[in-house]
């Protein structure tokens, strides 16, 4: 049993087992098979001997069902609450530690989550028709320019002096025929 470092106020300063002793000197109570004290009846040492065995366990060797010591003994229920509460502290410090790792965890699957959205933008991208290779090299800037094409081609309708701009001035053959040259009537 562990020694605990008051003996209470009946006893103060000594620890809880020299505290017992120094009780059961004073009592002259021996025991199961010692002799009594005349001022201790027969209820009295029976709840005296039931504390002690539900303190220490059967034999006052200790409780089976709370585990043993390093030194192979069982532990008593004091002793047992003991690892208890020890392995309650152990039990909270990795309940800490997990709850860290799950945050950093979570932080990691945003991450995945944010780098997978780009990828599958990027595949959506690239999933179009493409133009086999070597000519894919050029397909970007071939793209651009059949833009700005298609642009030109809008405007060319808008142009005075172009067939169709409605204005009535088109192109005008030169005096000189050569080649025609483009007039405006502005």
């Amino acid at each position: 049993m562990r020694n605990l470092p008051d003996g209470g106020p009946d006893l103060p300063g000594k620890p809880l087992t020299a505290a017992a002793a120094d009780y059961r000197g004073r009592t002259a109570f021996r025991g199961f098979g010692g002799q009594e004290d005349p001022d201790v009846t027969p209820e009295q040492e029976a709840v005296l001997r039931d504390i002690q065995i539900q303190l220490r366990g059967p034999d006052l060797s200790g409780w089976p069902q709370l585990g043993t010591e390093s030194d192979g003994r069982h532990r008593t229920l004091v002793d047992g609450l003991a690892a208890a509460l020890i392995r309650i502290e152990q039990l909270e410090s990795e309940s800490a530690e997990m709850r860290t790792q799950i945050g950093e965890l979570r932080t990691e699957i945003s991450e995945l989550e944010a780098t997978t959205a780009e990828l599958a933008a990027q595949v959506e991208r690239c999933s179009g028709p493409h133009w086999p290779w070597p000519l894919s090299l050029i397909e970007g800037p071939a793209a651009l320019v059949g833009e700005q094409l298609a642009r030109l081609e809008a405007l060319l309708p808008d142009l005075p002096g172009f067939p169709g701009h409605g204005d009535g001035a088109g192109c005008a053959p030169s005096d000189s025929g050569g080649p025609a040259k483009l007039t405006s009537k502005n």
